[in-house]
């Protein structure tokens, strides 16, 4: 998904790259962004990274899912 559209990721190259302009030109939605894929069904979440600031994050944003 992309956090400035809250769509799917795009194949189309020329939509990809005015969509990636967007995205870098916006600030991101990450709990919006987060809510969202949860609701689609969405329930694993990996970060990548030496610390856990967007697993902590995210594990707020859904505290009140008991599936969580």
């Amino acid at each position: 998904y992309l956090s400035a559209t809250y769509t799917r990721f795009l194949a189309d190259t020329a939509d990809l790259r005015d969509s990636l302009v967007d995205q870098m030109s916006h600030p991101v939605e990450y709990v919006s962004v987060v809510r969202k894929l949860h609701a689609a069904g969405i329930d694993t979440f990996l970060e990548i990274g030496p610390a856990q600031v967007l697993t902590q994050l995210t594990r707020k944003i859904l505290q009140h899912d008991p599936a969580v």
